[in-house]
């Protein structure tokens, strides 16, 4: 036990230095707390509001492990904690089990923080038989985003050299997070002159379907065709960017060229489509 935490003391060690870091996430958890008043107090009690509005939250404090995490694998190389933790008899277990503990505390604060008033509002209205859905609700869609953005981080930070890094958590951000929708809805307002059919296309391939997974930042994302499809686009483009200097330009070329007329291509054949689901998308935020 006593390996368990000094291992998670060098670890917390390489983060906690990070004062932005700790301010930028408090600042995150009070938007939050503000989302919810708002939503909950101001806005007639619509409690499914003040949870749909937690979404984006979620999906920011994702980033924000990611980041966290990014930072650990980072700073490991420069402090050759690995090194020492190996030395210890079955060191490398203690260190990797500092790091998930690490990340498995820190996701349980914010989490803990991040939530507080939504359980003392059920408690409030008395509905004490949806105690336990809430507590699922709260694991599933905000403490297991948040922990797998960290461990992201972690391994990208861990095994990406370089400020490249910082570019493939940006797009595998991207990727998992429902963000898309909110940015659409922004500059859809912003260019109402403008043709933005295939940015609509772009942008709203993560559409849900259902009501529960509109809160979810990573594992309610809808697995449709369409959606996986993006996704993996975003991975292969983010492997070429960090390991161009590696791949053959004779692959790279006619591999990037595929894929920018797969795109163009279907954005062609479902562009009548688009409005209708975005239509949907937007009569579902409104409700």
């Amino acid at each position: 036990m006593d390996k368990i935490i000094n291992s998670l003391k060098i670890h917390n060690s390489n983060i906690k230095h990070k004062k932005i870091m700790i301010i930028i996430g408090s600042l995150i958890i009070l938007l939050s707390q503000y989302v919810n008043y708002y939503y909950y107090v101001l806005d007639k009690n619509k409690l499914y509001n003040s949870l749909r509005g937690q979404t984006y939250v979620i999906a920011i404090l994702t980033l924000f492990f990611m980041i966290n995490g990014y930072f650990l694998g980072k700073s490991e190389e420069k402090d050759k904690c690995e090194e020492v933790l190996s030395c210890i008899t079955n060191g490398e277990i203690f260190n990797l089990t500092g790091k998930l503990l690490l990340g498995v505390i820190y996701s349980l604060i914010i989490t803990s923080v991040l939530d507080i008033l939504i359980i003392i509002i059920y408690m409030k209205m008395g509905n004490f038989l949806l105690f336990k859905e809430v507590i699922s609700f709260i694991f599933q869609y905000h403490f297991i985003p948040i922990l797998v953005g960290y461990l992201i981080g972690y391994i990208v930070g861990n095994n990406i050299k370089g400020n490249k890094g910082y570019l493939l958590i940006i797009l595998l951000w991207f990727s998992l997070t429902p963000l898309n929708n909110e940015l659409f809805r922004v500059l859809s307002n912003m260019f109402h002159t403008i043709n933005v059919n295939y940015l609509k296309w772009l942008l709203t391939q993560g559409f849900i379907n259902s009501e529960m997974e509109i809160y979810n930042s990573i594992i309610g994302i809808n697995v449709s065709i369409t959606i996986v499809v993006k996704n993996i686009v975003i991975l292969l483009i983010s492997l070429v960017v960090v390991y161009r200097k590696y791949i053959n330009k004779k692959i790279i070329i006619p591999s990037i060229s595929i894929v920018i007329i797969f795109i163009c291509g279907y954005m062609y054949i479902n562009s009548k489509s688009i409005e209708v689901d975005i239509f949907k998308i937007g009569h579902n935020m409104i409700l």
